[in-house]
């Protein structure tokens, strides 16, 4: 079976990680996974609920991006390079940014800040070396606030992708928002709104 074949016929699989793997290895008699297959693995559970529309990537790619003041883009350009003694390393509670900074921060100093908002100030104080966040917020706060610089937003620490999230079995919304993308990308007004916000 092929991986077009494997992905029609995931409509009634029970979505964990674990049963998707391991059917999806033994359909194919196969122990390995690729990278799209890992992918089919990680938006399988929302797809049970929800629809994904194409998706959506900033800055060429999208994942983690170290943010920091501006001076020290140059010392922060890999996880080697942040994960040494006297490197602080600030990240918002309960999320993706507080589990990559656990799973690959180990000497570096990690706080966890309880306040989102103000977690940006905290590197402009120089209470904290660097921030690691999606591309897309990196660039974002890279605007908004002056000092701040995102590393590397177009090559990531860790690859990830945005999507839209639309309800599930709504296929006329789907068809929508996908033609919308489609004429957004085609015309300019995505590249423009993207140069607005992220540049």
């Amino acid at each position: 079976m092929n991986d077009d074949a494997l992905r029609a016929a995931w409509t009634s699989i029970q979505p964990t990680k674990e049963t998707l793997l391991t059917t999806m290895n033994a359909v194919l008699d196969e122990d390995r996974v690729t990278r799209q297959r890992e992918r089919w693995v990680r938006l399988a559970s929302l797809t049970t609920t929800a629809l994904l529309c194409p998706g959506l990537v900033w800055c060429a790619a999208h994942g983690k991006t170290p943010l920091v003041r501006c001076d020290d883009v140059g010392k922060y350009q890999s996880v080697a390079a942040i994960d040494k003694a006297g490197v602080r390393v600030i990240a918002n509670p309960g999320g993706s940014n507080e589990r990559f900074a656990k799973a690959n921060f180990k000497v570096a100093t990690l706080t966890i800040h309880p306040e989102n908002l103000t977690i940006f100030d905290e590197l402009l104080a120089r209470r904290a070396d660097v921030f690691v966040t999606e591309a897309a917020e990196a660039l974002t706060q890279q605007k908004l606030k002056p000092g701040l610089c995102a590393v590397n937003p177009d090559r990531p620490l860790q690859y990830g992708e945005m999507a839209y999230l639309l309800p599930r079995n709504d296929a006329v919304m789907k068809s929508f928002v996908d033609q919308w993308l489609h004429l957004a990308k085609a015309t300019g007004e995505y590249q423009r709104a993207e140069d607005k916000w992220l540049r």
